[in-house]
């Protein structure tokens, strides 16, 4: 089962199976642009560990960052995210 969603989401958004918990949380959360290290906390990541998985995902344009200090930073869905997003869970198997 994981294997086979894993192969839709890099099919899709080009996303491993690792990356889909932050993507649904920032799908589902009612705080649209949570702090990097809330979500860390949702995630159970290290803080550097998802500071790699925004990079990756906003490299393909699925996130962004937005600064509010320099260590004060929120992420969210991007325009290309939220469709992709909703378009990969609307089609489930």
């Amino acid at each position: 089962m994981i294997g086979s969603v894993d192969g839709d989401l890099q099919r899709h958004l080009r996303v491993g199976y690792t990356d889909v918990d932050a993507l649904l949380r920032l799908s589902l959360t009612s705080d649209r642009s949570p702090r990097m290290a809330a979500l860390a906390r949702a995630v159970s990541r290290r803080p550097s560990a998802l500071t790699r998985l925004v990079d990756r995902l906003e490299r393909r344009g699925l996130l962004q960052r937005i600064r509010h200090t320099p260590t004060d930073v929120s992420v969210s869905l991007t325009e290309c995210g939220r469709p992709a997003w909703s378009g990969l869970t609307a089609n489930p198997r």
